[in-house]
């Protein structure tokens, strides 16, 4: 999935909290290795230094996010179901992710 001429066969959308990827003509990798290797992730920053590096990634940027799938609650029974695991897909599949760190790698040719 890092690899440029693979993201560039993939179109990516997203409406609401539904995450879709599609491809024109062959899907450049297996289909399963683009569900477990692609994420409907919403992000949590732990601190404002950590929230403007994510606010920076842009397309083809490759980095490693560091932290936990989490769920959250707050007052008045309020609940956000977050996927727990990495090898799910479909409805209920997206993460919620605390991030703790950000590192940027070099992209693959």
């Amino acid at each position: 999935m890092s690899i440029a001429g693979v993201i560039n066969e993939l179109k990516f959308s997203q409406s609401g909290r539904w995450y879709e990827y599609s491809w024109s003509s062959e899907a450049p990798l297996e289909p399963q290795q683009i569900a477990t290797h692609s994420a409907n992730t919403h992000c949590l920053p732990a601190d404002a230094n950590i929230r403007r590096q994510i606010l920076s990634i842009r397309r083809h940027d490759l980095v490693t996010l560091d932290g936990y799938l989490v769920e959250v609650s707050g007052p008045n029974g309020y609940h956000w179901r977050s996927s727990l695991t990495r090898d799910d897909k479909n409805g209920g599949a997206c993460e919620v992710m605390w991030i703790t760190s950000v590192s940027r790698r070099k992209l693959l040719k």
